[in-house]
């Protein structure tokens, strides 16, 4: 596999995300857009879902990059999730809501059985291809996790995890994929029945991009 490190600038570059959500509001700083009504910032500083009624809810702010990036973020779900309650990490799509079908690469918590595991999918308009997945078993109780993902300008996809306020961070799976180039966001999608309407958390949200270091 290769190495990478973080790009050694002060302040964020043009087309990163940094989320936190220390000014207590969903809307503003970055931008997030869809069902902002669905979701809220709790009194720990972490984003919660608030809805009304089981169904579906996306956030979604814009992020341009794709090579060389790496996300950064904490997904709690108080619950053993499963296929009607799970979470989705969109890391890049081409469009989103009504726009139509879209075209990027998502991370899933959450399927039916007991072997639920992080695992990374390929969007192709609809159509769903795993390219990896992490230790079987990983989040099919209720878990709290932060997740790293590096994706290099060759298509090489490495995952890592660590416990939610630990540290130290664990290689879980990798994949190579480079079938989509291009994306426009960045998105948030829980997916519940009516007893988990408040039970996804998430937090410590970082897009940024890398290099590869050829030292």
């Amino acid at each position: 596999m290769v190495a990478w490190c973080l790009l050694g600038i002060a302040g964020m570059l043009p087309g990163q995300v940094s989320e936190h959500f220390t000014d207590g509001e969903v809307g503003t700083d970055p931008a997030w857009l869809g069902d902002t009504a669905s979701f809220t910032v709790n009194g720990q500083g972490m984003l919660q879902l608030d809805a009304a009624a089981a169904g579906s809810a996306v956030l979604y702010t814009s992020n341009g990059l794709i090579d060389s990036t790496e996300w950064l973020f904490r997904i709690r779900l108080a619950f053993s999730p499963s296929g009607n309650n799970f979470a989705r990490i969109y890391l890049t799509a081409d469009s989103l809501g009504p726009m139509g079908p879209f075209h990027g690469y998502f991370l899933q918590f959450g399927e039916g059985g007991s072997l639920d595991a992080v695992s990374l999918f390929r969007d192709s308009a609809g159509v769903h291809t795993m390219l990896c997945r992490g230790p079987d078993g990983q989040v099919a109780a209720a878990f709290d996790l932060g997740l790293r993902v590096l994706r290099s300008s060759r298509g090489e996809w490495q995952l890592f995890s660590r416990p939610g306020e630990g540290t130290d961070y664990t290689l879980i799976a990798a994949a190579d994929d480079s079938l989509i180039r291009h994306t426009r966001w960045f998105a948030i999608q829980c997916t519940y029945t009516a007893s988990n309407t408040a039970n996804f958390f998430f937090d410590e949200i970082v897009i940024r991009e890398i290099y590869r270091d050829l030292t």
